[in-house]
């Protein structure tokens, strides 16, 4: 029944803050499997928006920081990835978007040319 409380659940969207978010290391697909990870659904649900969106924007804020461009993304642009994320793509887990993250600053979506911004993220995602 939709809207029922999930212990495990509950307890697993817990696991949101940036010492979980550094520890969770898919290196492949297959991975993701193995690895207990909240859907963003999940924590909006008994976390808050708040909470989901400040996981997330620790994710994209990892990104950023992985590439050494002038131009970057922003906090507003962080956070207006988050809340399009949040709204579109709840049935992902946070080792789903890390892994699609991972994936993309190996360049395995196409080379990235001299920024990141949403656009770029959300291709990844996809």
């Amino acid at each position: 029944m939709r809207g029922q409380f999930d212990d495990e659940k509950a307890l697993l969207s817990l696991k949101t803050g940036r010492k979980d978010l550094d520890l969770l290391l898919p290196a492949k697909f297959q991975d993701l499997e193995r690895i207990e990870s909240p859907t963003i659904g999940t924590i909006k649900k008994y976390q808050g928006e708040e909470i989901c969106r400040a996981a997330i924007c620790h994710l994209v804020y990892w990104v950023r920081d992985s590439f050494n461009f002038g131009r970057n993304l922003n906090d507003i642009q962080a956070n207006t990835f988050a809340d399009l994320l949040l709204g579109e793509w709840y049935a992902l887990t946070l080792a789903d978007v890390k892994l699609c993250f991972t994936e993309g600053i190996k360049g395995r979506y196409g080379q990235v040319y001299q920024n990141i911004d949403p656009t770029t993220l959300f291709g990844w995602i996809k």
